[in-house]
């Protein structure tokens, strides 16, 4: 499995056995996804020897990462819960659904679409469920 996932500046590609940035490699050996969110930091580590530590790789937040690619916990295509995030901005009140795997997931989905929302009411909607997407994109 070869994938690409972006950040603001960035361009990650995963191989086999290599993650290499902007076309340059910057890991080789047993690659291990713990996070990779759309919204969050990518965490992955790196192991060329069972003996030695692994070489943690943490990206700036991900901008862009097809959902078949997600990984939180190092589980693949994590359960995601549906949220109802209730904000302010600019003296307007909004809502915004969203899935996500837990609170905090949702929260940083908002405030990366919306610069500095005032949140009002968080609300659990919708039980946690694979997505059905199969690396379409989602907009």
């Amino acid at each position: 499995m070869t994938f690409d996932f972006y950040t603001v500046n960035s361009q990650f590609t995963i191989g086999e056995n290599t993650v290499a940035r902007n076309g340059e490699v910057i890991a080789e050996g047993n690659i291990f996804l713990f996070q990779l969110l759309f919204g969050f930091p990518a965490i992955l580590m790196v192991s060329q020897n069972p003996s030695e530590k692994p070489k943690i790789i943490r990206t700036s937040q991900v901008k862009s990462v097809l959902p078949i690619y997600e990984f939180f916990d190092g589980q693949q295509q994590p359960l995601k819960q549906t949220f109802k995030i209730v904000f302010e901005k600019e003296n307007k009140k909004n809502s915004f659904t969203v899935l996500a795997v837990d609170l905090a997931h949702a929260l940083q989905l908002v405030r990366g679409l919306y610069d500095n929302p005032k949140v009002l009411s968080t609300t659990l909607i919708g039980k946690a469920e694979k997505s059905s997407n199969r690396g379409n994109a989602v907009c």
